[in-house]
């Protein structure tokens, strides 16, 4: 049994169907459509989760770049930078693979 914590509704709504890839989103005020490429059954009507994976990373680094007192390019930090662009690289490998894989 799980305890609701507040009474605040959610912060992201994702709606879909068995239908198809094609999901849905509502982030507060914000609508997003994420679907699969053609090439991968989809219907290539939004990003697809990969790409909002990869720009969520890349949007809490540039925000964390802009936003951080200067102790954050100190070298003591540096090494979250260098995470994130592995990870980056990682999840285009993952995605590239899926992808390559679904298509044979």
């Amino acid at each position: 049994m799980t305890t609701q914590i507040s009474n605040k509704t959610a912060d992201a709504v994702v709606r879909g169907d068995a239908l198809s890839f094609r999901q849905e989103i509502v982030a507060g005020k914000h609508h997003l459509l994420a679907d699969e490429p053609v090439s991968a059954g989809g219907g290539d009507t939004g990003a697809d989760p990969y790409d909002y994976l990869l720009a969520a990373l890349g949007v809490c680094k540039s925000m964390t770049v802009v936003r951080a007192p200067k102790t954050m390019a100190s070298r003591e930090h540096y090494g979250f930078g260098l995470a994130l662009a592995y990870s980056r690289e990682r999840l285009r490998r993952v995605r590239d693979q899926r992808r390559h894989a679904r298509q044979n």
